[in-house]
């Protein structure tokens, strides 16, 4: 750490005085925190967070996003064990499974739901939302559009490799 003489810090004449403050742990302990609104409480899901979930092909996550849509939507516990405090409003885009395949599944799963309100899911048929890639301004104009239309609290997209152009097997990419 000798060379850093070099690279003086920002500020002033290279002072210290723009730095932001570190702590030690004993220090970090005794520091308050706002608390922040969630979604799914424990600090699983604040709101403005990001949930990503990921595994291999044909494994489920699809049918675990329609489970978790379905507990948001009513504020039956996550996964039964994570406080929902109240029902969302929730937002299905999926361009991976048939919709009458996924109407059929959310279908039966909010039937294991009491208070399940089927106006807090929206869902999205695949072939209006093709072209909705997070990589494209139209793509994106086209999905704040829904979203602003729409008012979901909570937005699953599913999988996210169709909302890319990116080849996830080109490491340039």
């Amino acid at each position: 750490m000798n060379n850093l003489a070099h690279f003086p810090p920002p500020g002033n004449n290279g002072t210290q005085a723009n730095l932001p403050p570190s702590y030690n742990l004993n220090e970090f302990r005794e520091l308050e925190f706002p608390e922040h609104a969630e979604i799914i409480g424990e600090r699983i899901l604040p709101v403005n967070g990001k949930f990503i979930i990921g595994a291999v092909k044909g494994v489920g996550k699809t049918i675990f996003l329609g489970q978790l849509a379905n507990e948001l939507a009513c504020g039956a516990p996550a996964l039964g064990l994570f406080d929902i405090p109240e029902p969302k409003r929730v937002m299905i885009i999926q361009k991976e499974v048939a919709d009458i395949e996924f109407r059929d599944r959310l279908d039966q799963q909010s039937k294991k739901y009491k208070g399940h309100n089927p106006e807090n899911i929206i869902v999205m048929k695949t072939e209006d939302v093709i072209d909705i890639k997070l990589d494209s301004v139209l793509g994106v104009r086209k999905l704040f559009g829904i979203i602003e239309r729409d008012k979901p609290e909570v937005l699953m997209l599913d999988p996210m490799v169709w909302f890319h152009n990116i080849d996830e097997d080109k490491a340039k990419d």
